[in-house]
């Protein structure tokens, strides 16, 4: 378990979870006409819909059990595109609703330094090496 806490280690794991905000600089520029990261597509069209009405239910202290606003209602809990009990997506009930696309590309980005990251300590683990991985 030592091979983990070396200080090369800890700089590479931090690299990787920065690496893909720098990747994706847009997200972080003034004009908000410029700012959109994501094309339209699923994540404009069905995740950010799915996960505001999740937000904004939780934040008007209901839980999402039916959504009436998709194909003329339907149960919302047992959808997994909703995210209700992903512990990591429900920060997005205390941000306001005109912020919230942009917390969701965040919480996006934040995932993929995320899967870096535990990629980075996959190989690290398997093949016990610092440089290899």
């Amino acid at each position: 378990m030592r091979y983990f806490a070396t200080n090369k280690s800890i700089f590479a794991g931090i690299i990787l979870v920065i690496l893909p905000f720098l990747l994706f600089w847009q997200i972080w520029w003034p004009n908000s006409d410029d700012r959109h990261v994501f094309a339209q597509g699923d994540f404009v069209a069905q995740h950010y819909p799915f996960r505001s009405f999740a937000a904004e239910e939780i934040r008007s202290g209901r839980l999402p059990i039916w959504d009436p606003y998709t194909f003329g209602g339907y149960p919302a809990i047992s959808e997994s595109q909703h995210a209700t009990f992903y512990p990591l997506g429900l920060w997005l009930a205390l941000v306001p609703a005109p912020l919230r696309f942009l917390a969701l590309e965040i919480e996006a980005i934040f995932h993929l330094g995320l899967s870096a990251l535990f990629t980075f300590l996959l190989v690290k683990h398997t093949v016990r090496r610092g440089r290899s991985a």
